[in-house]
């Protein structure tokens, strides 16, 4: 009963708010790459900027594994969220592409802080065979109340340019965010049974999160390393052309105007959002690795379509298949993890996977410096590949996406009990 009650409450808590934050979210995430562009930064400066925020994520979620499991889920979330808001504010500001490097390492150090806690309150409050739809319902509704933003944005950016159709999305962005605090700090229940306060001295909270970090090395179970390994090499490979879709579409060689990619980003978002549905149903009753294992191995088909496509209606075709891949991915792979992992150490176990890299997912919302550390340098090797060629950083994808597939297949099982 307690278990119920705190998936109805936690749950939705963490899924409205996740939604109203990803409402003025969505319109920033998008056109994020023109952004450093039209603010003095080249291609290879996207790259920077992603992997000095991974950078920051790694000893941020080193710390926030071990916050999570030591004072609770709760204050990580609402304490992060507050600073994760207010951090929009100097994306908003910065007059130059310098300044949002100190944006993107502020964002990844809070929210590789708060990401461990996110994901183990909600595996916390669900069982084995409500996981799925827990991850899913969170997804869902963010995806799905961000779906107009990129449209929104898209249209602004015709009218007033680039730089102040993006400022007016951060601005959004820090209202609804802020709000989305404030509701979590009212109505999120602690799901950790014994919370302790952590040690006040820098020292003896490094001493303890390497020493809990130790341990949960130790015991970790063989399949979860596999499933992080496998992950790695997906969004690795996914990331040496996340953020170079809208640039190839809009400015370099597809020709879209910015109005078609924010409409396509809109109806990407509404075709995730059902195939996350339909595959979270599917992932709790039939297994993960039915729906993982295939979008995997016809994720990087897609890549490679992309590349050839000269219109808008292409475009659009291509991208919803992808939409459909990651949404049959992104909520049972992460149960998977979790389904590997004894409850007292997920959120070092999700930290651990955090510093290293992402899960796998929609290929082209794998954007933005808040990835692991490998991500990052994947960036920016795409960032100097997409300066040499436009193209190359999309085969690189589809290679070694495609080689994750392989592993996946052949490693990865299902967990003993669902």
């Amino acid at each position: 009963m307690q278990k119920a009650h705190q998936f109805n409450r936690n749950v939705l808590v963490i899924s409205l708010t996740a939604g109203l934050w990803a409402f003025g979210g969505r319109m920033k995430g998008p056109f994020f790459p023109l952004y450093v562009l039209a603010l003095g930064g080249s291609y290879l400066h996207i790259g920077i900027i992603a992997s000095i925020g991974s950078l920051f994520l790694i000893v941020a979620s080193f710390l926030g594994g071990y916050l999570a499991d030591t004072i609770g889920r709760r204050k990580i979330i609402y304490g992060m969220s507050f600073l994760v808001s207010l951090n929009t504010l100097l994306y908003l500001i910065s007059p130059s592409w310098e300044y949002l490097i100190l944006a993107s390492a502020f964002n990844s150090l809070f929210v590789g802080l708060r990401a461990p806690a996110m994901s183990a309150i909600i595996a916390d409050s669900t069982s084995v065979r409500t996981r799925t739809k827990g991850f899913a319902a969170n997804q869902v509704l963010r995806i799905l109340a961000g779906s107009a933003s990129p449209i929104i944005v898209g249209f602004f950016m015709e009218s007033f340019g680039v730089i102040s159709a993006q400022r007016l999305a951060y601005a959004c962005a820090f209202v609804t965010s802020m709000t989305s605090t404030v509701l979590r700090f009212l109505f999120l229940e602690e799901t950790l049974e014994k919370p302790s306060e952590a040690k006040k001295d820098l020292k003896g909270i490094l001493k303890e999160t390497v020493s809990g970090f130790r341990q949960t090395i130790n015991m970790m179970p063989r399949q979860a390393w596999i499933i992080i390994c496998t992950s790695i090499l997906f969004t690795v490979g996914a990331s040496l052309g996340a953020d170079f879709f809208v640039t190839y579409a809009v400015e370099d060689v597809i020709g879209l105007s910015k109005s078609e990619w924010g409409l396509v980003f809109g109806v990407m978002s509404i075709v995730n959002v059902i195939s996350m549905t339909l595959s979270a149903s599917a992932s709790d009753r039939f297994g993960r690795l039915k729906l993982i294992v295939p979008a995997m191995f016809m994720t990087p088909l897609c890549v490679l379509g992309f590349v050839y496509c000269r219109n808008f209606l292409q475009v659009l075709v291509v991208v919803s298949a992808i939409a459909v891949l990651g949404g049959m991915m992104e909520s049972p792979y992460k149960a998977l993890l979790f389904d590997h992992s004894p409850s007292e150490h997920r959120g070092r176990i999700h930290a651990l996977s955090n510093m290293i890299s992402s899960l796998p997912g929609n290929t082209i919302m794998a954007q933005g410096p808040t990835r692991g550390i490998l991500n990052g340098i994947s960036n920016m090797i795409g960032g100097l590949s997409y300066g040499h060629s436009k193209a190359l950083p999309f085969y690189m994808e589809a290679v070694v996406v495609g080689s994750s597939a392989f592993v996946g297949l052949f490693f990865i099982k299902e967990a003993k009990k669902r």
